[in-house]
């Protein structure tokens, strides 16, 4: 089972800086200056919003650094631990810039990002941390094979000049995670997902625009590349059908889902094309649909739609028909969110379905968790019942049974537990439990036994034992990524 988070973590990437170095772990709590005091001042003092990469993996080769600012002036100058750079800046588009040679990057360590104003007045910005790191950076989703035996993380990276990277993992007797190697994605991998044999996986690249495409290896699990296919759109997730023919991208930019055909000896994609949502035009960068999720009886797609969490769109959650033959798919309706009430779905964000394919879990990224019925003719949802969630709640996955769902909020870095009563109608919370910072995705084992919730802040996965019973977490081991 798989599922994946923040698509706006990257959309928001160059617009919404101050969460962007709250999440990444960088500079000071609000972005200070440091002055004379006493002096007049003529020039403003700058003010560091956003880091592009915000950074780099050890050893890599001499990058341009892109830090966006505000109040600069066209003689500022941008530093790396307290020295001057020569610096490009483009006033009009609060961006300063300059080369990082490899020899700073060579250890992992933290490096302090400053722009500094000439007098009269002026002064220092507040430092920003830039780190120098190892292993798979701000892991984005999570999937595991469907014998259970291996696990795969899209890492979304440093960005800029970086690609992303996957994390392979053998999965052992009791859950936990063996680390069997990394291999590079495509710029900001922010989903991956596996064919249902397990023969082939694939990585949505939102920043490059691409799919990385690779085998498995059926002993090891090791994955080998196999090529990219270029989208020439933005893709915010992938599903794959469960007969592993289809493969269906959310493109949140573009407004649309892109179709393609799987080779079923290759694994290799080709475009059927695109289907335009039908719920109007984009109102914001990011308010296009974020995820799909195929029924596990490959009929229905169903597509999350967020929308702004305001006056303009609390988003939905479209259905599509699936054609049984072609694989393209055809509007059937939606169901809207809600933003107004004190208990609502607003922004839905992810969904997951259960096995028999009767009804379906959404959260919204704003708020809620709803329990739908799935009319088994047209696919359609029926409200049955919503509850209140965590903080940001960005994926769901149901346990085998279909009893219970977990849910990760990225917002309140926990992980929340629900018994599902389709009969009764009923969702109840049953227990919450922390993970790591930023909880970003959550895979089930097809075993029911253990949970895996990777943690885009702290840069690793929480594995969790699931109880036999009660099916409540147990955290037993973190590794990184």
């Amino acid at each position: 089972m798989r599922a994946h988070a923040p698509e706006y973590l990257v959309v928001s990437l160059y617009l919404i800086a101050p969460f962007l170095l709250t999440s990444c772990g960088g500079g000071s709590d609000t972005p200070g200056v440091a002055s004379t005091p006493g002096v007049a001042s003529s020039t403003p003092n700058p003010a560091i919003y956003s880091l592009i990469p915000r950074c780099a993996p050890v050893g890599a080769q001499a990058f341009t650094l892109t830090v966006g600012t505000w109040n600069l002036v066209p003689s500022s100058a941008l530093r790396w631990n307290g020295s001057d750079l020569p610096s490009t800046v483009d006033v009009s588009a609060e961006t300063i810039s300059a080369q990082i040679p490899a020899s700073d990057i060579a250890t992992a360590e933290t490096a302090t990002v400053t722009v500094f104003n000439p007098g009269p007045g002026g002064g220092s910005s507040g430092p920003v941390n830039f780190t120098i790191v190892t292993g798979g950076t701000n892991p984005q989703s999570i999937a595991v094979d469907p014998t259970g035996r291996f696990a795969y993380i899209a890492n979304q990276g440093c960005l800029g000049d970086f690609p992303g990277s996957v994390s392979m993992y053998n999965i052992g007797p009791s859950g936990t995670l063996s680390s069997s190697g990394t291999i590079p994605a495509g710029a900001a991998a922010i989903s991956i997902t596996i064919d249902p044999l397990g023969r082939s996986a694939y990585v949505a690249n939102y920043q490059s625009q691409d799919v990385s495409t690779y085998t498995i290896n059926s002993s090891t699990g090791v994955l080998t590349s196999s090529g990219r296919t270029a989208l020439g759109a933005a893709p915010s997730s992938i599903t794959i059908d469960p007969y592993g023919r289809f493969a269906y991208l959310a493109n949140s930019l573009g407004n649309d889902i892109l179709m393609y055909a799987i080779d079923p000896n290759t694994g290799a994609l080709t475009s059927m094309g695109s289907t335009v949502r039908e719920t109007g035009p984009l109102q914001t960068p990011w308010d296009g649909p974020n995820s799909v999720t195929v029924d596990p009886l490959g009929r229905f797609a169903y597509v999350a739609i967020r929308g702004d969490g305001g006056d303009m769109s609390s988003g939905s959650v479209s259905v599509y028909t699936i054609n049984p033959k072609t694989g393209v798919l055809t509007f059937t309706g939606r169901t809207d969110g809600s933003c107004g009430a004190s208990v609502s779905l607003c922004g839905p964000y992810s969904v997951a379905i259960d096995r028999s394919s009767k009804f379906a879990i959404a959260v919204g990224a704003y708020g809620g968790v709803s329990l739908y019925t799935i009319n088994t003719v047209t696919g359609i949802l029926t409200s049955v019942d919503t509850v209140n969630a965590g903080k940001s709640s960005v994926a769901v996955a149901l346990d085998p049974t279909g009893k219970f769902a977990y849910v990760a909020n990225f917002g309140s870095t926990d992980v929340s537990t629900y018994t599902i009563d389709v009969g009764a109608g009923t969702l109840t919370l049953t227990g919450t439990i922390p993970a790591g910072s930023d909880p970003s995705a959550i895979a089930i084992a097809p075993s029911g036994k253990f949970a895996y919730v990777t943690n885009y802040g702290s840069n690793d996965v929480s594995i969790y034992s699931i109880d036999a019973l009660t099916r409540a977490l147990t955290l037993i081991a973190s590794i990184g990524t």
